[in-house]
């Protein structure tokens, strides 16, 4: 869900609860400009602004959720996501950050509710099934569910490939996963090598949703 109504598209439930416009709408859309324009700083300033404004609040605390999960702040992150779910209750962006930044905060049971409420709200959204097939891999107990995600969030997200690769080294299927790492490196073209290797062995992928 786009925070901004003005954007096109049809306008969710969320949205005619919160309606923006006047100043909460400008605030909002200067804001969005902003991260456009990759100024993050003066972003983060007119959000934090724009929070204390009861019409545009819902929108700025989902964009300052967004913002932190970029950024890694995933504890100031749960904070503005938590805010955002309760103001916009069918955003799916938010349920599904909001997992993914208690994932990355070992707050496994509470993020696994997030996510599965953003895939009742969205049942095809793959970057969320990437993050709850991560979780379920977290969990070290949940292979099969892990796989099913993983596998569908792999039909259009190549981040998904490599989760699976990492997945299938895990699990003791070495051919599984030489492919699946290939397969990444085929839908991403071009690619620091050795990195990606590395992460292979040892990381945790990016998977927020926007």
């Amino acid at each position: 869900m786009s925070p901004n109504p003005s954007a096109g598209g049809p306008i969710s439930a969320d949205q005619l609860r919160h309606p923006l416009r006047g100043t909460a709408l400008r605030s909002i859309k200067k804001a969005e400009s902003l991260i456009a324009a990759h100024d993050y700083v003066h972003a983060r300033e007119e959000l934090q602004k724009a929070a204390k404004d009861p019409a545009a609040a819902p929108y700025a605390h989902s964009l300052l959720g967004q913002e932190y999960v970029r950024n890694m702040q995933f504890k100031d992150a749960v904070a503005e996501l938590e805010q955002a779910v309760r103001l916009l209750p069918s955003s799916v962006p938010d349920h599904a950050n909001l997992g993914y930044a208690l994932m990355m905060t070992d707050q496994l049971a509470p993020a696994e509710k997030e996510l599965r409420r953003a895939l009742e709200l969205q049942p095809s959204n793959p970057r969320t099934h990437l993050v709850l097939g991560t979780l379920c891999y977290a969990f070290g107990s949940r292979d099969r569910e892990a796989e099913e995600h993983l596998e569908f969030a792999a039909r259009e997200l190549p981040g998904a490939h490599l989760m699976l690769a990492k997945f299938y080294r895990k699990t003791g299927h070495a051919e599984a996963s030489e492919r699946e790492f290939q397969a990444y490196l085929q839908s991403v073209g071009p690619v620091d090598l050795g990195v990606a290797r590395r992460w292979f062995e040892d990381g945790v992928q990016s998977a927020a949703v926007r």
